[in-house]
C-alpha cells in the first residue's frame, strides 16, 4: 500500500511495472493539477535558493512565466529574503516585498518552511499578496474539499487496478516512500499553516481541525475531532444561529473569542453528491494582536493620554449625537465648560510633573461625580468639558455645576503638597444657546471667562450681551500687550501712616493705564486680563523698577526716606529671576533695601508654602521689607506664618469696611492684629474709609493704615507736595475724640 498526498494504493506483485508507473504518474497529474490550483502562490526553492517548483498562482503575482522562474534565485523575485539566515527545519512567517515582472513593488505575507526529503533539503514558500487589504480571504478548504473528491475517485480507480500491481512488490516498495514524501510535504504545509483548518458536520462536530494556530489554544491535531463546535463556543449563544445561516448557504464571517484570543473564521459549506449539505469547512485566523493593536490606536486616537477622559475627538462625537438626539426628542443638552483657576502658577512653581498629577487627580474627581450618561472630557490644558444630556430643568446644569465646585474645593495632595484648587465654568444650553457643536463651545467657553473676570470660583450661564463683552475682551487683550512699549501704564502712590507716632510711614504703588480710548483704567479693569494672558510678569516687573527709581528720586529731591510698598503678584512670584530682579531694581535705583516692601498674597503663600519659604528667604536676605497682602482671605496657620521672614500683615479692607458695625468683622480684625503682636509682626489696615474704622483699629493696637480718609492715591508729582502739606491729615489727627485708646 502507498501514500501520496493521502492517497491510498493497493498492488499487488503481479502487477506490471509500467501500470505502477501509470499509476505514479497518475497520482504525479494529480498532484501537480492540485499545486497548479492552489490559489495561492507556491514556490519550492533548493538549499542554494534556487526556484525547482513554481505554481501558476506565482506567474500571475509576478508576471513572469515559468521558464522565466525555474532555475532562477529567489531574489529576482523577493529581493529582500535571504535564506541563508534560516536553518532547516525551521517554520518562519513573515511579510516582505516582493518584484513584479514590471518592477512593480508589492507587500506578501510569506510562510517560509525548510524541510529535508531524504538526502536533499528544500525551502517551501507560500505567498499571498496583501497590497489590497480588502481582499477577502480564499478559504483553503475549497481546495481541500476538491482535492478529496478527486482523492476518494481516484482512489476508486485505483483499487480497482490493484491487482496487477501485486507482481511488482519491490518498486512498490520504493514507489510507497515517494509517496509518503509527497504526503509528508502537503502534511507540512497544512500543519505549518498559522490558521486553524477545520471541518464540521451538521450538527456541528468536529472531523478535522489542524493548523499551527491550535498551539495558541494550547490544543494538540485531533483532540477537538468528535467535540462539539457549541460547547467550545458556549459562551457566544447566537453563534447557533450563525450556524443556520452558513448552512443555508450565507456568506459569513465572525469575530470569535476564545481563551483570551480573538479569531476571525470564514466558512464554506460541504456538499455530498446528491448536493445536500452534509456539513461544514473553515478558515479560523487569529487576529488578537491586530484587535489589540486597533483598541491601542482606539485609545490613542479618542482618550487623553495623561487622564483618560475622553480627548476633544471623541467629545466632538459624542456632543453631535447628544445634540441629534436632542433634536429628535426636541430636549435640551447643557454644556459646562471648566477650567482650573491660577493652574499655570501651580505648573511653574511645583513643576509640570505636579501639574500633571494635579491634572489626572482633577479627572478623577469630575469622573467619579459625573452623573450617569454623562460625558467628562479634557479638550487640553486645564480645559474640562461636561456634557449633560436629557437635561430637563436649567436648574440641573446649576445643581451639578455646584457639585462640581464643592468637590473640587476640597484639597488636593500631590507631592506632598496640600493644594486648593478652584474652578471657573460656564454654562450653555441648546438649542438656545447655540445650534451646533462650534456656537455651543464657544458661548459656553465665554460664559467660563465671564466667571473668572467676576472673581473666579464661581459658574455663569451664557447670555446673549457675553459676545460683545468677549469682543472686548479679545480687543481689551490686544492692547494690553502693546501698552508697556507706548508708556501708558503709570503709577499712582497712597500714603500710608503709623497710627501712634501720627506721622507718614510710607507710600503703596498703584498702577494705572491710560488707556487711549478709554480713559484712566483702575487695576480691577485690567489686572485679571493680564493675569490670565502671563502678561502680569513683564508689567509687575516695570511696576518694581519704576516705583524703586521714583522713591530713590524723591530721597534725591530732598524729600525724607519713605518706605514704598510694591504688590508681587502670584505668578510673578514664581520667576525664577525674581530674586535677581529685585537686586537689580534696587542697585539700578540707589534705593536701600529696606525702603522697598514686597507684599504677596496671602493664599498664593499658603498654596506653595516650600518653596515661597526658599523665595521669601532669598528676598529678605536682600534686605528688603516682605508683608502678607490681603490677610485672613485664604487658609494661614500659625505654623506657616513662623516659618515666613515677614515683617508686617495687612488686614484685608473687606473685614475693616464693616468692622464698626459687624461684631465677626470686627472679632476677625482683633485677631489678626492680636497674632501679629504675637509674632512681632507689624499689622497695617487697608482700605480705610470712616473716622469709626480709624478708632476702632487704633484702639485695638493696629500699627498703620491706608485709605480713603487718609489720602486718595496720587500721581507722583503730587506726592511730595502732599507730604510736606501735613495739614492734609493733620486735621484727622487733631480731631482727638478719635484718637485716645479707651
Amino acid at each position: 500500500m502507498i501514500f501520496q498526498f493521502g492517497i491510498v494504493m493497493l498492488s499487488s506483485p503481479d502487477t506490471p511495472l509500467t501500470t505502477m508507473q501509470e499509476q505514479i504518474s497518475g497520482v504525479d497529474k494529480l498532484e501537480h493539477e492540485i499545486i497548479h490550483n492552489l490559489r495561492d502562490g507556491l514556490i519550492v526553492c533548493d538549499s542554494m535558493a534556487i526556484i525547482r517548483e513554481i505554481n501558476p498562482a506565482i506567474e500571475r503575482l509576478f508576471g513572469y512565466s515559468s521558464k522565466e522562474i525555474l532555475g532562477a534565485d529567489i531574489g529576482t523575485l523577493l529581493p529582500d529574503l535571504s535564506l541563508a539566515n534560516y536553518r532547516l527545519e525551521s517554520s518562519v512567517f513573515m511579510r516582505c516585498t516582493g518584484i513584479r515582472n514590471n518592477n512593480d513593488p508589492f507587500i506578501v505575507e510569506l510562510n517560509l518552511t525548510a524541510v529535508n526529503i531524504g538526502l536533499n533539503s528544500y525551502f517551501t514558500l507560500e505567498l499571498r499578496d496583501i497590497s489590497n487589504t480588502t481582499r477577502i480571504q480564499e478559504s483553503v478548504w475549497s481546495v481541500a474539499q476538491e482535492l478529496e473528491q478527486r482523492v476518494n475517485l481516484r482512489t476508486q480507480e485505483l483499487v480497482q487496478s490493484n491487482q496487477e500491481l501485486r507482481h511488482q512488490i519491490s518498486e512498490r516498495q520504493a514507489m510507497q516512500k515517494a509517496l509518503q514524501e509527497s504526503e509528508q510535504r502537503l502534511r507540512s504545509v497544512v500543519t505549518n499553516a498559522p490558521v486553524i483548518l477545520f471541518a464540521v458536520d451538521r450538527a456541528g462536530c468536529f472531523t478535522f481541525a489542524e493548523g499551527r494556530g491550535l498551539e495558541r489554544l494550547a490544543v494538540r491535531p485531533g483532540d477537538l475531532v468528535g467535540q462539539s463546535l457549541f460547547k467550545l463556543l458556549r459562551n457566544r449563544p447566537r453563534f447557533k444561529k450563525d450556524f443556520a445561516r452558513i448552512l443555508d448557504g450565507e456568506q459569513v464571517t465572525s469575530m470569535i473569542e476564545i481563551n483570551d484570543l480573538i479569531f476571525e473564521c470564514r466558512y464554506s459549506i460541504v456538499k455530498d453528491a446528491r448536493q445536500e449539505v452534509v456539513g461544514v469547512i473553515g478558515v479560523a485566523t487569529d487576529i488578537t494582536e491586530r484587535k489589540r493593536a486597533e483598541e491601542r490606536l482606539l485609545q490613542l486616537a479618542n482618550y487623553d493620554s495623561l487622564t483618560s477622559l475622553p480627548n476633544r475627538t471623541l467629545f466632538h462625537d459624542r456632543l453631535t449625537h447628544a445634540l441629534a438626539k436632542a433634536r429628535r426628542q426636541r430636549g435640551q443638552v447643557a454644556l459646562l465648560f471648566l477650567d482650573l483657576d491660577r493652574f499655570k502658577m501651580i505648573n511653574d512653581s511645583l513643576g509640570h510633573h505636579a501639574g500633571d498629577e494635579l491634572l489626572k487627580a482633577v479627572a478623577q474627581r469630575l469622573q467619579q461625580n459625573a452623573r450617569k450618561g454623562d460625558t467628562v472630557a479634557r479638550l487640553g490644558g486645564d480645559e474640562f468639558t461636561v456634557i449633560l444630556e436629557e437635561l430637563t430643568h436649567h436648574e440641573d446644569a446649576t445643581t451639578v455645576a455646584r457639585k462640581i465646585q464643592d468637590v473640587m474645593n476640597r484639597p488636593f495632595h500631590i507631592d506632598g503638597h496640600e493644594m486648593f484648587v478652584t474652578t471657573s465654568l460656564g454654562i450653555a444650553i441648546f438649542p438656545q444657546d447655540g445650534a451646533d457643536i462650534e456656537e455651543l463651545l464657544k458661548n459656553a467657553d465665554t460664559a467660563m471667562y465671564r466667571a473668572k473676570e467676576q472673581g473666579r470660583n464661581n459658574y455663569r450661564f451664557y447670555t446673549a450681551d457675553m459676545n460683545a463683552k468677549a469682543v472686548e475682551h479679545l480687543i481689551m487683550e490686544n492692547r494690553i500687550r502693546h501698552a508697556l512699549q507706548r508708556n501708558e501704564f503709570i503709577l499712582y502712590y497712597q500714603p500710608q501712616i503709623d497710627l501712634h507716632r501720627r506721622e507718614i510711614t510710607g507710600l503703596e504703588a498703584l498702577i494705572r493705564w491710560h488707556h487711549p480710548d478709554l480713559g484712566l483704567l483702575y487695576p480691577n479693569q485690567f489686572l485679571p486680563l493680564a493675569e490670565d494672558t502671563g502678561f502680569i510678569t513683564a508689567i509687575g516687573d516695570w511696576v518694581l523698577h519704576k516705583a524703586c527709581w521714583q522713591a530713590a528720586q524723591w530721597q534725591r529731591a530732598g524729600m525724607a526716606p519713605l518706605r514704598i510698598a510694591v504688590n508681587l503678584s502670584p505668578l510673578q512670584f514664581t520667576q525664577p529671576a525674581l530674586v535677581d530682579s529685585v537686586a537689580a531694581a534696587l542697585k539700578n535705583s540707589g534705593l536701600d533695601p529696606g525702603n522697598l516692601e514686597l507684599e504677596i498674597t496671602e493664599n498664593f503663600l499658603v498654596d506653595n508654602v516650600d518653596n515661597a519659604i526658599v523665595t521669601l528667604r532669598k528676598l529678605h536676605e536682600l534686605g528688603v521689607q516682605l508683608a502678607i497682602d490681603d490677610f485672613g482671605t485664604g487658609y494661614s496657620s500659625l505654623s506657616y506664618l513662623k516659618k515666613f521672614p515677614l515683617n508686617s500683615l495687612k488686614i484685608d479692607r473687606s473685614f475693616v469696611r464693616d468692622i464698626s458695625t459687624d461684631e465677626g468683622d470686627a472679632a476677625i480684625a482683633e485677631a489678626i492684629i492680636a497674632l501679629a503682636q504675637t509674632l512681632r509682626l507689624r499689622v497695617m489696615a487697608e482700605g480705610v474709609e470712616t473716622e469709626e474704622q480709624l478708632h476702632f483699629l487704633r484702639n485695638r493696637g493696629c500699627d498703620q493704615a491706608q485709605g480713603f480718609l487718609i489720602g486718595e492715591p496720587l500721581p507722583p508729582e503730587q506726592v511730595p507736595a502732599w507730604c510736606l502739606d501735613t495739614g492734609t491729615y493733620r486735621a484727622i489727627f487733631e480731631q482727638e475724640m478719635f484718637w485716645p485708646i479707651s
